[in-house]
């Protein structure tokens, strides 16, 4: 069986591409023959059949078709998010389209961000919903929500949708679970306990909640201001093309935030760190106390199915995805509550050890039903069903 992939791919530092590399690299075993349709990144990479092909141009249009016509899958796979294709992304589904009626292709497509579109959108976006689902045989997404979503807003038949979870990070080298960190980039983290935000900056990921929510357990807990250091881990998105505007936007409210460090005097508390190495990601997730992940939109996230690998307390909005993973851990908590969430954090703060072992349960049955063994499994069911 032929797969062919359209989507984002590394080195783009993006959470679909990553998705859509970590599917490619474990379907090795299965037997499927993986094809991979992206944009033209001018990376080499090493083997595998990856077409660098995508763009809005006259030209890449007809290298998207020819590479089609050259891979001859039996299914197209289609990682979506408006995002990545940008304006590109009506013309991309035309092309689809077309080839899918001339050679009776089979078209799934996983929507990574039904409801944040939706919302973002509104009628125009639940309108295009519509009709990209109706070209898609079969969809697939993450989570409960983004189906309801498809299901009552646009009128897709539930039979039509599959959920499958976004699935863990596998790290296979205990080694880099193990190491801890002293200092990163510049800042000493020596014998601090660590409240750690990792991701892009931006204004859905709620980063100012944490903010207040760190100046009022500082007000209630003046001890914990020597213990303690809230590290911002990640930078502002880049941007290309009409989206430069939103990349303006991000770096506004990163601005806002760095005021707001400093009208709470948290300057030696709130740490903005930009972005880290690549080699250093899993030690400062395992240096940390407490993961906190304050969004005020998400569909999924790929940064909480990296951080669950570590028994790290994560505290969370109980919103999307994150609260349908969390829920159990009673670590879920409304954005906007900025003293329920510090009561959050001062509750892991002050006794670390006495949490560890339920986190531990909870978190080694929250991995098994969203291993990376269970997502490649679900795929492979629904492969093969429309193969048939």
């Amino acid at each position: 069986m032929k797969i062919c992939f359209i989507s984002s791919y590394p080195p783009e530092k993006e959470g679909v591409g990553r998705f859509t590399k970590r599917l490619a690299d474990n379907f090795k075993s299965t037997g499927i023959e993986i094809s991979v349709l992206t944009f033209n990144y001018k990376f080499i990479y090493n083997g595998g059949n990856i077409y660098q092909v995508l763009g809005a141009s006259p030209k890449n249009i007809l290298a998207t078709y020819k590479s089609l016509t050259t891979v001859k899958p039996d299914i197209i796979h289609l990682q979506y998010a408006t995002p990545i294709y940008r304006m590109y992304s009506p013309l991309l589904w035309f092309i689809l389209w077309i080839y899918k009626k001339r050679n009776k292709v089979k078209l799934i497509v996983t929507f990574h961000e039904v409801g944040r579109e939706t919302e973002l959108l509104r009628a125009p976006g639940i309108k295009y919903y519509s009709v990209m689902s109706s070209i898609a045989d079969r969809i697939i997404v993450h989570t409960k929500e983004a189906e309801q979503i498809l299901i009552k807003q646009c009128n897709v038949h539930a039979n039509k949708i599959s959920r499958i979870p976004l699935g863990l990070y596998d790290i296979a080298l205990k080694e880099k679970i193990n190491k801890r960190l002293r200092i990163i980039n510049g800042t000493s983290i020596a014998n601090k306990k660590i409240i750690l935000f990792f991701g892009y900056i931006h204004i859905d990921k709620g980063i100012d909640n944490l903010i207040e929510a760190m100046n009022i357990l500082y007000i209630n807990h003046p001890e914990e201001k020597s213990k303690s250091i809230v590290l911002i881990s990640g930078d502002v998105r880049p941007r290309k093309g009409i989206f430069k505007y939103f990349g303006y936007l991000d770096l506004k409210y990163k601005n806002r935030l760095i005021k707001l460090v400093k009208d709470y005097k948290l300057k030696d508390n709130v740490k903005f760190l930009g972005y880290i190495k690549e080699s250093t990601i899993y030690p400062l997730l395992n240096s940390s106390s407490v993961i906190v992940m304050p969004y005020k939109k998400v569909e999924q996230s790929g940064v909480l199915n990296l951080a669950l690998n570590f028994n790290i307390p994560v505290i969370a909005s109980n919103i999307g995805g994150l609260n349908e993973i969390l829920a159990e851990t009673k670590l879920t908590v409304k954005s906007e509550n900025h003293r329920l969430l510090q009561e959050k954090i001062y509750f892991i703060l002050k006794d670390k050890n006495k949490n560890k072992n339920n986190i531990k349960i909870m978190y080694a049955k929250i991995r098994k039903a969203n291993s990376l063994k269970v997502v490649i499994n679900n795929h492979v069911a629904i492969y093969n069903k429309m193969y048939e």
